[in-house]
């Protein structure tokens, strides 16, 4: 995956300008933000669960589609504020596109941590990099014919919509049924927890690309965020492969 993403960012750099891939990460930001009100980490919690109740899954899948739907049409009115906010207009119709792909993420939370919970990490490292290489596939293939942050929208949504979908995921999302209301404030609460220490180390890291979409412009940004991205791209695959492990092998003993 990693020399996927690393092909993928050379390839779209070439094909699309800077302002637009200043666009893209103005736009990225949005969706990070959002994405930590999704409360995504609720998986957190049930992978760190020594035992785990039907009704506890279903109380998350109910929590994790409606938060999701509520975010999604949350971004779809911020969008053109949050446009204004970096002086450029197209921004909003990419927080709209890829909004479609945090809600997809949301729905998929559920069933892919119970996949990790029950240790099935090859199903899951292989839809991973399965989606992962279609959907930058997908975006340069887009941007050859686009030229345009939409193509890079569109590879993302297309990342999340098919792995939702993958036979992986389907069977953990069947199996799953009933909920509680103290389930969900459990995990409502837990996740709400995580979510809010997660969402205050990333807004100091935004901080940068507002200053320099304002202060330089937008294609200025585009450099910084493709520059950024190459030499974060080890790092987040190696953080996020160590944390999918040891929070699956993690049991806390709590229900």
């Amino acid at each position: 995956m990693f020399v996927a993403q690393l092909a993928s960012t050379a390839a779209t750099a070439r094909l699309i300008a800077p302002d637009a891939f200043g666009a893209y990460a103005a736009a990225s930001v949005a969706i990070a933000i959002a994405g930590y009100f999704t409360i995504s980490s609720m998986g957190l919690d049930i992978l760190r669960r020594s035992e785990l109740g039907p009704k506890t899954v279903g109380s998350a899948i109910v929590l994790s589609s409606l938060i999701g739907a509520l975010v999604l049409a949350a971004l779809w009115f911020i969008a053109p504020a949050w446009a204004v906010l970096w002086h450029d207009r197209s921004v909003a119709r990419l927080v709209r596109v890829m909004a479609f792909g945090l809600f997809f993420a949301s729905l998929a939370s559920v069933p892919t941590t119970l996949v990790r919970r029950r240790l099935r990490f090859a199903a899951a490292a292989i839809a991973d990099a399965g989606t992962q290489v279609a959907g930058l596939t997908l975006s340069v293939v887009l941007a050859v014919y686009l030229h345009s942050a939409l193509a890079l929208a569109l590879g993302q949504v297309a990342i999340v919509f098919s792995y939702l979908f993958g036979p992986q995921c389907l069977p953990e999302r069947i199996s799953a049924s009933g909920s509680t209301a103290p389930k969900g404030r459990r995990l409502l609460t837990y996740g709400t927890q995580i979510s809010g220490i997660y969402i205050g180390s990333y807004l100091t890291t935004m901080i940068p690309y507002w200053i320099a979409a304002r202060s330089f412009g937008m294609a200025i940004l585009g450099c910084y965020s493709r520059a950024d991205r190459l030499v974060n791209i080890p790092l987040t695959y190696l953080s996020s492969s160590v944390t999918k492990v040891l929070f699956s092998a993690l049991r806390s003993g709590s229900r």
